[in-house]
């Protein structure tokens, strides 16, 4: 996780990890594919370590 406030960073992840599925009709909406289907989330999942995980960790 980046440094700096604890609470503040939370949220940060917290909305990362969870807006595409909050907003699971609107991102389908407008990418005509579901955030729920295998190929997204584990995408998606790749997409947070790449922002929060450590510059040497590898997914």
């Amino acid at each position: 996780m980046p440094k700096g406030d604890s609470l503040h960073v939370r949220y940060l992840f917290m909305g990362a990890v969870t807006s595409i599925f909050t907003f699971a009709p609107q991102f389908k909406r407008l990418s005509g594919t579901d955030p729920f289907s295998k190929d997204i989330v584990e995408q998606h999942i790749d997409y947070i370590f790449t922002i929060f995980a450590d510059k040497d960790h590898q997914a």
